[in-house]
């Protein structure tokens, strides 16, 4: 099944969710008004306005952490899957949840194999083998996304999720878990929703924000949105880390809101 690059939705979309599965995670939506989302999992419940991270571990589970090997033959540039089998025992794989997501071949030794990357169709749950200890998968590729280089037996590999798959509540402190969007409505854990990732949009605040000043998640113990920090005079080389790595989603469109209270913020997450 194919979907178009962008969907268009009407207002009542953005504010439902969904048990199953509608588009690949990611797909990007627009509304008449020009405001910009993309499809997404829930990770946890969320509550409307509260910025969304991408999944705990960064989007990237053990699986990205450790040598993740191919150990059954040589894959060809038109192969369609690739077993992948680890001895983490931390590791583990549900059906399908890689699907959306990324695989990477992060070193191999035939000639410009290393540095490709492939999207995921789909994946099979984690199982012990008596070849493969202690977990294996077969991670298959989409239809349209192959190998150029093949690869040897062996390589070390990287399976990246969706970042639109598990997303959960931004909770403030020092994390420096990317922002990937905010929700219009209160969604059910692992239920389907339209994540808004550019315009006007309520968002929570979480101190003075500024009309026209630039927002970031915060840095404090509170969900919400903050004044981007700008340190002491001498610039932006004295930005805190995590205000540097978190960097802005937004600026404040409508007046400042009371701490705690929502206000409408121009997001500027991620554009059509």
């Amino acid at each position: 099944m194919s979907f178009p690059n962008i969907v268009q939705l009407k207002s009542s979309d953005v504010k439902s969710t969904y048990t199953s599965k509608g588009f690949p995670l990611g797909t990007m939506g627009r509304t008449g008004d020009g405001k910009v989302y993309a499809y997404a999992l829930a990770g946890e419940a969320l509550s409307v306005g509260i910025p969304l991270n991408s999944m705990a571990k960064g989007g990237l589970d053990a699986s990205g952490l450790t040598v993740i090997n191919n150990s059954t033959e040589d894959l060809t540039s038109t192969s369609r899957q690739i077993v992948l089998s680890t001895t983490n025992s931390t590791w583990g794989a549900l059906k399908d949840e890689y699907a959306d997501g990324i695989l990477v071949i992060e070193g191999s030794t035939h000639s410009n194999a290393a540095g490709q990357a492939v999207s995921v169709k789909s994946n099979t749950a984690g199982s012990t083998s008596t070849t493969d200890s202690p977990l294996t998968t077969t991670v298959v590729f989409k239809d349209d996304d192959l190998l150029t280089y093949g690869i040897d037996t062996g390589p070390t590999i990287q399976v990246v999720h969706n970042e639109y798959f598990d997303v959960i509540e931004h909770d403030g402190g020092a994390t420096t878990l990317p922002i990937v969007g905010i929700p219009n409505v209160a969604v059910a854990d692992n239920a389907y929703f339209w994540a808004q990732t550019w315009g006007p949009c309520p968002v929570l605040n979480d101190g003075t924000t500024v009309y026209g000043e630039p927002v970031q998640g915060s840095t404090q113990s509170d969900q919400g949105v903050q004044p981007l920090t700008k340190g002491n005079a001498t610039g932006m080389t004295d930005l805190s880390y995590a205000s540097a790595v978190k960097g802005t989603i937004g600026w404040q469109l409508g007046p400042s809101p009371g701490d705690g209270d929502y206000g409408l913020v121009f997001l500027t997450i991620r554009p059509s």
